[in-house]
């Protein structure tokens, strides 16, 4: 991101914590693409995905005054986004039927991403997509150790392999 970018970004910021919503609105929509994908990916629906998305800017919206800078605004709100993401799909069943039909799954490998159990998924993604370390996607389930982390990943892995080789 451009310096120019950040700028504009903190600007926004420092009205929104303000009470300025507008410059709010400005923020979310600057952001919004980033995490409704992040949403639609492991919740594996649009309609999902927009409701969670409604509540994580719902809760930055809230919590903008516990904002530190010391982190970029995008790391702070996409952790603040997979923490509600993983509530909201732990609220969910187990089994999670997805549209089969959407355009994304014609790709066979997000179809095979897709086709993972719902931790491996989340693991997989994060992991492999987003770029979080073992001990941080950890952080994000309260019952699962870095190794178990590790073995769903490379569990993930394998029926990755496997549904995209054969």
């Amino acid at each position: 991101m451009s310096n120019q970018n950040t700028n504009y970004i903190n600007y926004l910021i420092d009205l929104a914590k303000t009470g300025a919503r507008r410059s709010y609105l400005d923020l979310c929509e600057i952001t919004m693409r980033n995490i409704y994908t992040l949403c639609f990916r492991l919740t594996l629906s649009e309609k999902d995905a927009s409701e969670v998305t409604k509540i994580i800017f719902s809760s930055v919206w809230e919590t903008i005054n516990n904002y530190n800078s010391e982190i970029t605004f995008s790391a702070w709100l996409e952790s603040i986004a997979v923490r509600d993401i993983i509530v909201f799909l732990h609220s969910k069943p187990s089994i999670y039927e997805f549209d089969k039909q959407h355009p994304l799954y014609n790709d066979p490998t997000e179809f095979a991403i897709a086709s993972l159990e719902k931790d491996e998924r989340i693991v997989f993604i994060l992991h492999d997509m987003e770029g979080y370390s073992y001990k941080e996607i950890s952080s994000f389930f309260f019952d699962k150790s870095v190794d178990e982390i590790i073995s769903i990943i490379i569990d993930a892995r394998q029926k990755l392999i496997k549904a995209i080789i054969i």
